[in-house]
C-alpha cells in the first residue's frame, strides 16, 4: 500500500485535533518501560514504529515514537532523567 492510500485512510484533521492517543492504527503489542514513584510509562508497538508514552501521576506528561523498543527504552530514559531532576531542583524565587 502506498502512502497516498494510507493518507487517505486517516483522517488527518481528527488527529491533529485530539490530543488523546487515536486508534487509526491497531497496536500490536503494550509494553511497560518504567513504573517508579510518580512516573508510568510504556510503549505500544504498530508494527512500523513504536509509540510511547510517560505519565507522572497519573496525567500524560510526554509523548513520542521510537522505531524500535529498545530505542524507546533510551528515549523515555532521557526524558525521565530531565524530569527527575527537574523534580528535585529546589524551588527559585
Amino acid at each position: 500500500m502506498d502512502i497516498n492510500a494510507i493518507l487517505d485512510q486517516t483522517n488527518i484533521d481528527a488527529l491533529a485535533v485530539n490530543n488523546e492517543p487515536d486508534d487509526a492504527f491497531a497496536v500490536l503489542e503494550r509494553v511497560e518501560i518504567h513504573q517508579s514513584g510518580r512516573f508510568h510509562a510504556f510503549a505500544e508497538d504498530l508494527g512500523f514504529m513504536w509509540r510511547w508514552q510517560i505519565s507522572r501521576d497519573a496525567e500524560i506528561t510526554q509523548r513520542g515514537c521510537s522505531l524500535s523498543l529498545q530505542s524507546s527504552r533510551e528515549a523515555v530514559g532521557h526524558v525521565l532523567a530531565y524530569l527527575e531532576m527537574r523534580d528535585s531542583a529546589p524551588l527559585q524565587q
